[in-house]
């Protein structure tokens, strides 16, 4: 033990020499030393290895109000939400289509665009809110929605969105069921 701490005072003190003394006893036990012993002999010693570390990472910048930088430069970039359909909602089939909408905050950018896809495969693209997706056959189909550049870089996207279209068939003539009928305006005075 007295070696060790020997050794580690003697290879970290400052300005320390480059030679230490090495000293073998006849029982065996090992004396290092930075002052010359008798009967000893002259060891080099190398500069101990030095590890340096990454200073830590500087805490994320935030705001008064909390904000942290990336959320507000998202905020200034845009976000995009699918309100329709709603997730993993059946839809009746209907030959005029379905109807997509979307929510973007804050509006969008000169040559910023909206693209519409369905399954993978663009269908609509355009800077209004609400789009239409063309006829859907029956079956699971997935919806996603997207900010694009005019050189077609994403801006932002929303997560996507699976929704069912369901069509009656001869097996099932379950009709889809009638919409709400509408309110009637009130009589005039």
């Amino acid at each position: 033990m007295k070696q060790l701490l020997l050794l580690v005072l003697v290879s970290c003190s400052a300005g320390a020499a480059q030679t230490g003394y090495r000293l073998i006893h006849p029982d065996g036990t090992v004396e290092f030393s930075d002052q010359p012993l008798p009967a000893g002999e002259a060891i080099e010693l190398r500069e101990a290895p030095t590890i340096w570390f990454a200073p830590p990472s500087p805490p994320p910048v935030t705001t008064p109000q909390g904000k942290k930088r990336d959320a507000l430069e998202a905020d200034r970039q845009g976000k995009i939400s699918i309100t329709a359909p709603r997730a993993d909602e059946t839809l009746w089939f209907d030959e005029s289509g379905v109807t997509a909408s979307v929510v973007v905050t804050p509006p969008l950018q000169d040559g910023q665009k909206i693209v519409i896809r369905v399954d993978g495969r663009e269908v609509a693209s355009g800077t209004g809110s609400s789009f239409r997706l063309g006829v859907l056959y029956r079956g699971t189909h997935t919806l996603s929605a997207a900010i694009v550049t005019a050189a077609g870089a994403l801006v932002a996207s929303a997560p996507s969105v699976t929704f069912h279209v369901r069509q009656p068939s001869v097996l099932n003539r379950t009709a889809p069921p009638a919409p709400p009928p509408a309110e009637e305006p009130p009589p005039a005075e």
